[in-house]
């Protein structure tokens, strides 16, 4: 798998210009089974369309920055490219989370991505969203104004409880 680190121009390297891609965009910071299952789909999707499978991630937490917190990740970013490799997600883009990212709206954030790559399809969890919160884009959003080109993966559930980073971290803190 290839790791590449994109600025906040988020220019697509030259290798990648007109490559049909599927792809998720994440913190990823548990690789938990919500994760996976998301990840699964992409792949899955990928290989039945001949588009390469994609992972767009931060080289820091939104949230340590928006929302002033330290958010522990769960696991190391090795971790988190190792599993991303055994998910069979070929290429993973890290962003660099500068100022001029952080101001961005979901729609200027996704526009980027789009005029820069050829994405076909985005996969994302019900509650993911992008861009700064003050003007974030939902998984609804973009399935409301670009119907074909997001799937939204229903929440993996365990004893009726979405599984998620938030959710891993509080039940570690309990231990």
């Amino acid at each position: 798998m290839q790791v590449i680190k994109l600025d906040n121009t988020l220019n697509a390297p030259r290798e990648y210009e007109n490559m049909p891609l599927s792809i998720s965009i994440g913190v990823f910071d548990g690789l938990h089974k919500g994760h996976k299952e998301v990840l699964s789909r992409l792949v899955d999707y990928s290989l039945s369309h001949s588009f390469l499978p994609v992972v767009f991630t931060f080289n820091r937490n939104p949230k340590d920055i928006f929302y002033l917190q330290s958010m522990d990740n769960i696991i190391s970013d090795e971790e988190k490219y190792t599993g991303f490799e055994r998910l069979g997600i070929k290429t993973t883009f890290i962003i660099d989370f500068t100022d001029n990212i952080k101001k961005m709206s979901g729609e200027e954030f996704l526009s980027l991505i789009l005029r820069n790559f050829d994405v076909r399809k985005i996969f994302a969890g019900k509650d993911w969203s992008i861009g700064n919160p003050k003007s974030s884009l939902s998984s609804l959003d973009v399935q409301e104004k670009h119907t074909d080109l997001i799937e939204i993966v229903d929440d993996v559930k365990i004893e009726e409880k979405k599984i998620s980073s938030t959710l891993i971290r509080e039940e570690v803190k309990k231990a």
